[in-house]
């Protein structure tokens, strides 16, 4: 096996036993295009809004947007969000594709 492999035959148990749809880059990963405003998680869904208003309230939102929060809690709850639909496809697959 690969050390690539391995990282994610010992990673993936652990999301697993939070959520059969968690995945980390929802909350460890966010790329910020500071000119058109927009961010996302994941370099497949396309990227989103960040509203002004909710920079205002909280700084933190340039990566945690309500939009995001709500794809989170539906991960969290074992939902597949829409944007993410690219990577569920992939892993029905079968079990080799991550």
């Amino acid at each position: 096996m690969s050390s690539e492999t391995d990282r994610i035959a010992k990673t993936k148990p652990i999301m697993d036993s939070i959520s059969p749809t968690f995945c980390l880059a929802k909350w460890h990963h966010t790329t910020i295009y500071l000119h058109t405003g927009d961010t996302h998680s994941c370099y497949h869904p396309s990227p989103h809004h960040i509203p002004k208003e909710e920079i205002e309230k909280d700084p933190s939102a340039l990566h945690n947007t309500k939009e995001k929060k709500q794809e989170r809690l539906k991960m969290l709850m074992g939902e597949k969000p829409k944007g993410c639909q690219y990577c569920w496809n992939v892993e029905s697959l079968s079990d080799d594709h991550i």
